[in-house]
Formats: structure tokens, sequence, C-alpha cells
């Protein structure tokens, strides 16, 4: 005891011990000052004051280590705190909020049933059971799915196509990964056959020399049918128009001629 500090004074690599065993020691290396438990039971450290808190403070950083040499948590003065798993760093807070490494996920559910990561290329949200359901349910208010490029809905595993939204461009309809039905600028395309079973296919007037609010087909446009407020058309442009059946008949409005 050094009366004159007023301190009880170790010099180094001298330990002050507590317990039989000794169980706990302190003392301070040429570099580090320790505080080791080696006894039985746990190692403790807790304020009992009520309202009183319990502080770990270091001039640069402060780390947690579950095991010498491996990374728990490390919290950086004026940064960053991060969190390892088997001393592997998996998330870091920032100045924004929350990172995540390439290939670091967020899982959701008892079995990661949600996930939410980037791939280090793509960005991924993955339902691994039942269903994923994105909804709004503010009233008046509604969801959207917006991209630069362009939307695409497809299967997970064979990655087939079955809708596709392109930006300043077509919408596009799939079936059995084939391209069945698509917006054009001067209104819709079907690649296959078109089944009305109910209600009607409308148009608005048109004319002879147009293309619009007219029924059209062939490649070059051959057959066109339409109506231009008056009259209705029938126009053939390429070689014979054939009307076949075993009666043809061709009757007055009231089908009374």
């Amino acid at each position: 005891f050094d009366k004159s500090d007023n301190a009880l004074e170790f010099a180094d690599d001298v330990k002050a011990t507590f317990g039989a065993g000794p169980d706990l020691s302190i003392y301070h290396t040429n570099n580090n000052s320790r505080i080791t438990h080696s006894g039985t039971g746990n190692f403790i450290v807790e304020t009992t004051s009520t309202g009183s808190d319990l502080y770990l403070r270091g001039d640069d950083k402060v780390l947690i280590q579950p095991a010498d040499g491996e990374e728990g948590i490390v919290c950086n003065a004026n940064g960053s705190v991060e969190l390892y798993y088997n001393n592997t760093k998996q998330v870091n807070t920032t100045s924004t909020g929350l990172t995540l490494g390439d290939n670091k996920r967020i899982d959701f559910g008892d079995g990661a049933d949600l996930q939410i990561y980037h791939s280090g290329s793509d960005n991924f949200i993955t339902a691994s059971t039942q269903n994923l359901i994105l909804k709004t349910t503010a009233a008046n208010k509604a969801t959207y799915l917006q991209s630069d490029a362009f939307v695409e809905i497809t299967t997970p595993a064979a990655g087939e196509t079955m809708a596709k939204f392109i930006k300043d461009g077509a919408v596009e309809l799939y079936h059995n990964n084939v391209k069945k039905f698509e917006t054009v600028s001067y209104g819709v395309v079907s690649k296959g056959s078109v089944e009305i079973q109910s209600g009607s296919m409308t148009t608005a007037d048109s004319s002879d020399s147009g293309t619009s609010n007219s029924a059209l087909f062939g490649t070059g446009n051959d057959l066109k049918i339409f109506h231009d407020g008056t009259n209705s058309h029938l126009h053939n442009a390429t070689g014979t128009l054939r009307l076949r059946g075993d009666t043809i008949k061709l009757n007055n409005a009231g089908a009374s001629e």
C-alpha cells in the first residue's frame, strides 16, 4: 500500500487473488489488464442499485468474445456495432440503419419460411412454405410492383414465363411458356385462337383507309372487318374471298328477305 498515492499498488504480473482456488485474479501484464475467473460457477458482473446502469467503456472499441480470439460482438467508437456467428461477421449497423453482406439472410418463421437476401447479383424474397401475400390494407391505397425495365412473373424451378410487363412496351401473357397474347401500339395481338364464351367483342367506328378499330386477319392485314358509323364492311385485299357452307343465305336486317 502506497500511502502517498492512497492506493494499493501491484507490480506487473503480480495478482490480487480471491477464493480458495484462487478462483478470481486481477492483474496487469506488460500490455494488458485482466480480470480472470478460473474457478467453478459463473463470473457475474452486476449492479443492484435501483435505477443504476452497467457500463463497459473503451477508448476505441468494446469487444465481446465467447472464446479467446473469436469475435461475438464488436462495438466501434463513433461507428458500427458488428454481430458475428462462429467468428464470421453477419450484420453491422450503419448511419442509415442495418447492413447485411452478400448471401446474408433475414429469416422469418420457425423453419426460415420467409427469406430476404442479396446473392451478390440479384435480390430475393423467398417463401418456402405456404403463400406469399403482398397486400395494402390502407383504404384507397394501392400495391405497386415497379421496375426500370420490365416485370416478369415466372415459375421458380423451370423458369417458365407466365406474364411479362415491359416498360414503354407490351404486356405479354403466356401458356406453358409460349406467348399467346400481347398488347401492341395499335391494340392487341393473339398468337393463337380467341374464344369468347360469353359477352361480345366490340370496336369503335373505323374507316376503309385505316387499321384501327378493325378486325384484321393475315400477315399483311389481308382481310378486314369494320363498321364506319353507317355501314358494315368486309374487305378482302389478297386472293379470293370464299364463303363456304352447306347452305349460304344473305338476308336483310329483319331476316325477312
